[in-house]
């Protein structure tokens, strides 16, 4: 029976056939294919029955007033007198990517396990199976949960009794997951974070005064709400609460990171594996908010009381997708020789909240991308890279720091970690994602004159390109593509 009864209402799971040879979804299989005497075997050996539940909701959708909040559970609309059955055949949409494809609806969660877990039962120390928790990559600007990852539940590590139980989530990226600004702000509620009640109050009320003083982070937000998720649910499905390990990639790595310094998640995870991630999230919140002014600018959301001529671009034309006539609220605010008008915070965020999909997808920074020789992108806002993860005061307090030691060498992170086993490890082609460039015919001087020009428009850029030479320069000695591969 592949129905479980979860706080999001009862899922309905499906079969999916894996080979394990091959690597593919081979729900198209139906055991008439090759038959031989030893197809019974081959099956057993090489082809998995997985369960899985995709498309799991596990957050409240971070639309409308809840744009740029700290998430909230998901409450199913149920008849108390039906048992209406969620369908859990299909992904959920991925958050919204920097193309503008995905959706704002999007904290979903998938949930894998190989059905010999339950023939197994007896042959295992413990009944329930541990969860690994992974979180996908991308920069903390793009990638989504939805790739099934069948192969660590196929039959070739339940056989070997290496048996666990897979979570996949997806959470808030990029402008949606990250933006911070003092509006934001001053209108977010404090939100309480503790294992033992709700992860968070409701704060869809704008005007509750109750306010962190923080922004920022969302995405880490979602992540929490989905380790509470699993703490409160996965027993259902015969996972153990009390052996979940979280693990990601890239920035999901650096997301590890972060939530091993978060004191007030105890509890929520007991073990922890970053691979290609950063222990360093150093960016304070008041730095974030400074660099991300000229976004809050540009929604023409709020006015600039050091460029009084941007009020006259707010006209009823462009203000149709806003929540608020700023021209019939403030008749005065066109007049050449007005004062500044003040807009309140809640005035801003509501204008904000209330802006289309695109329209922010199209203010995202490209300072924000991760920056690769083949293209770097220009940044005309003068904001550094690092400034999607911050230490925002609330879910990363700013503590005493800790240090970070490997076999061969040590870090010390401005964040403090709780103490659980962990593992830490790299991607062997972390750098080799993008696209190829071929500077093997440049010569030294072209080859640094490609370095000043991609980090022209950063803060310190002259600086950061002469590093990045000197750093290089023995492999750019003998030939400048050796450089480029080495970077």
């Amino acid at each position: 029976n592949l129905i479980i009864n979860t706080t999001s209402g009862f899922l309905q799971g499906y079969e999916i056939k894996y080979n394990n040879i091959s690597d593919k979804n081979i729900n198209n299989y139906n055991g008439n294919e090759d038959k031989t005497d030893d197809n019974d075997k081959y099956i057993n050996e090489n082809i998995s029955i997985i369960y899985s539940w995709r498309g799991v909701p596990y957050a409240t959708p971070p639309v409308n007033k809840l744009r740029w909040k700290p998430s909230l559970p998901y409450k199913p609309d149920i008849n108390i007198n039906t048992k209406e059955i969620v369908s859990c055949e299909h992904f959920g949409d991925q958050c919204v990517q920097p193309d503008g494809s995905g959706n704002e609806n999007c904290l979903y969660l998938n949930i894998y396990k190989n059905s010999n877990t339950n023939s197994n039962i007896k042959k295992r120390s413990k009944p329930l199976l541990p969860v690994l928790f992974y979180i996908h990559g991308g920069s903390l600007m793009e990638g989504n949960g939805n790739e099934d990852m069948l192969d660590m539940v196929s039959n070739k590590h339940t056989n070997n009794n290496e048996e666990i139980m897979i979570v996949q989530i997806n959470y808030r990226l990029n402008i949606f997951g990250f933006l911070t600004s003092k509006e934001l702000s001053n209108t977010n509620i404090n939100t309480n974070i503790n294992t033992d009640t709700d992860v968070a109050r409701d704060h869809s009320d704008s005007n509750n005064s109750d306010s962190t003083g923080s922004s920022g982070n969302y995405g880490f937000y979602d992540q929490v709400l989905a380790l509470q998720w699993v703490h409160d649910n996965i027993q259902q499905f015969g996972g153990d609460p009390h052996s979940v390990t979280i693990m990601g990639q890239s920035s999901g790595g650096t997301s590890v990171f972060a939530l091993l310094s978060m004191p007030s998640i105890k509890g929520l995870f007991h073990g922890a594996i970053s691979l290609s991630g950063s222990p360093n999230i150093t960016m304070t919140l008041e730095e974030s908010i400074i660099q991300n002014e000229p976004i809050i600018m540009q929604t023409q959301c709020k006015f600039d009381p050091s460029n009084i001529s941007n009020i006259s671009d707010i006209s009823d034309s462009n203000s149709t997708n806003r929540n608020t006539n700023f021209n019939s609220k403030y008749p005065d605010a066109n007049a050449a020789d007005s004062e500044f008008i003040y807009i309140s915070d809640i005035d801003v965020v509501t204008c904000m909240q209330n802006l289309s999909t695109q329209v922010l997808v199209d203010l995202i920074p490209s300072a924000w991308s991760t920056p690769g020789i083949w293209d770097l992108p220009a940044n005309p806002t003068g904001q550094h890279l690092s400034g999607l993860a911050i230490i925002d005061g609330v879910l990363i307090p700013n503590l005493s720091p800790s240090t970070v030691k490997t076999s061969t060498t040590q870090y010390q992170s401005p964040l403090q970690f709780r103490d659980v086993p962990m593992l830490i490890g790299n991607m062997g082609y972390e750098s080799n994602a993008w696209p190829e460039r071929d500077v093997s015919h440049y010569t030294l001087e072209e080859w640094n004159d490609l370095l000043i020009d991609n980090f022209k428009d950063w803060i310190d850029g002259d600086s950061i390109a002469n590093t990045i030479y000197q750093l290089y320069e023995s492999d750019a000695i003998v030939n400048p593509q050796k450089a480029l591969d080495s970077f």
